[in-house]
């Protein structure tokens, strides 16, 4: 089921980051990490309303609270931010944050997060086989 986001928080920009561990031909082994992604998201907001909520679309990913950091950027101060709710039905990560962003300011939210890497109906990043130089990987 999809939800909506809400208009309060509009981004102007996401910086994301991926490093994927893909034991791509014979030998190399990444172990334990094998088949996973670890990852981070940089992503700027205007709060348009006062609010301690934040929304965010997520599928299947692995977030602690203390990988979780947020700041105003017109005070250059940090906000508490922790997990509020998953809802791995709607896709829905919820955030709260202490004390709430205001109305006109601009804010950053960093999250790391990891993943695995899934089957291609599955949605996101998964995995294929291909051929460079005549080797299938």
């Amino acid at each position: 089921m999809i939800q909506r986001l809400p208009m309060t928080l509009i981004p102007s920009l996401y910086i994301l980051t991926l490093q994927v561990f893909l034991p791509y031909k014979p030998g190399v082994d990444f172990g334990p990490l094998n088949q996973t992604v670890v990852g981070s998201v940089i992503i700027n907001f205007e709060c348009r309303q006062d609010t301690d909520i934040i929304i965010l679309n997520m599928n299947d990913i692995l977030i602690k609270n203390d990988s979780l950091k947020l700041g105003d950027q017109d005070s250059n101060k940090s906000l508490d931010v922790e997990i509020e709710e998953i809802d791995d039905l709607k896709h829905i990560l919820k955030l709260r944050s202490y004390p709430s962003m205001l109305k006109g300011r601009n804010y950053t939210l960093l999250i790391h997060y990891g993943t695995r890497v899934r089957a291609p109906n599955d949605g996101g990043l998964f995995l294929a086989s291909y051929e460079h130089n005549g080797e299938k990987r």
